[in-house]
């Protein structure tokens, strides 16, 4: 909903990932390359930036490199999401075990399938780094409920911009 907006340059890759990589420095212009250029604020989103301690660093990279971002949050009902990575992991042939298997210790910190569930585990650093006024958590029931309110709170809360370029343009409900 938000790359439909003037002022936003959603990266042309999903799921770059830029920021799980220790050495992310050393490719900041190929990243950047890698938006459309003259937009304000530049989107990227990945489950990946929220499955710490799988993957250590990832917001103090964020915090050093962009130290104004916004954090946009987006949650769901956390077993609904622990499903819906483990068909994708299949449908991409990278699951290594079955669900149930993957599931076996749910307390392990560093289960790849878990760890981005565990929400307020996941958000804590990037309220930490970014502090409460930049960091806005999501519900994706909400958007699906009510796409209008929703991102009138994201304009109000996270980026001050003009909504109505987003309920203007909104993209099909099935995308």
């Amino acid at each position: 909903y938000l790359a439909v907006h003037p002022e936003i340059a959603a990266s042309e890759e999903k799921e770059m990932r830029f920021f799980t990589d220790p050495d992310c420095r050393d490719w900041v212009g190929a990243y950047q390359e890698r938006f459309a250029p003259g937009t304000r604020y530049r989107l990227e989103s990945t489950p990946f930036y929220s499955k710490a301690p799988c993957y250590p660093g990832v917001v103090e990279r964020m915090a050093a490199l962009v130290p104004d971002a916004r954090i946009i949050y987006l949650v769901r009902d956390p077993i609904d999401r622990i499903v819906a990575e483990h068909v994708e992991m299949v449908a991409w042939n990278s699951a290594e075990r079955p669900l149930d298997e993957e599931l076996a210790d749910p307390g392990e910190p560093t289960s790849p399938l878990v760890a981005s569930s565990r929400y307020a585990t996941q958000l804590e650093p990037y309220l930490e780094a970014f502090g409460k006024d930049r960091v806005l958590v999501v519900d994706l029931a909400d958007l699906g409920a009510d796409v209008d309110a929703t991102m009138a709170r994201v304009d109000r809360k996270s980026t001050r911009l003009n909504s109505s370029h987003v309920s203007e343009s909104r993209m099909p409900s099935s995308a």
